[in-house]
């Protein structure tokens, strides 16, 4: 998905957080409670690079490739639909959990986000399409 500006690419962002405020606004309301939302950073490498940098699993990675390269359009929409339908699956599926254990910390605010935002910006780490969808760890 070539972005003409870092403009496009922040509002692809912003849609991924509005879908999942339509589809989990209790997980869109534990992002903005840690400052998270409703732009989330933490998840631009997952758009500019289709995931490419931050998917570990080879495996995974190819098969999402794979997906996104065999859509022949004339233009990079249904690519971009791909990525923020992904983007609000993994958010879904993994955030949560990640994120209850920064709701009640007794940490400055801003150190509770930092901490946040890395755990929720690694979580492409974890996903494989082997043994039930996820890596240990």
């Amino acid at each position: 998905m070539c972005a003409p500006s870092m403009q496009t690419s922040e509002s692809l962002l912003i849609v991924v957080y509005f879908i999942l405020e339509a589809v989990d606004p209790e997980l869109a309301r534990l992002l903005e409670q840690l400052h998270l939302g409703p732009r989330i950073h933490f998840a631009l490498s997952w758009v500019l690079t289709w995931f490419c940098y931050d998917v570990s699993d080879k495996d995974t990675l190819q098969t999402m490739m794979d997906l996104l390269l065999t859509m022949s359009t004339p233009n990079d929409a249904d690519q971009s639909c791909v990525i923020i339908y992904w983007c609000v699956a993994l958010l879904r599926l993994h955030c949560k959990g990640v994120l209850d254990q920064f709701v009640d910390m007794d940490e400055d605010p801003d150190i509770t986000m930092g901490m946040a935002y890395s755990k929720v910006g690694g979580l492409p780490r974890r996903i494989s399409l082997e043994g039930g969808g996820e890596k240990g760890g």
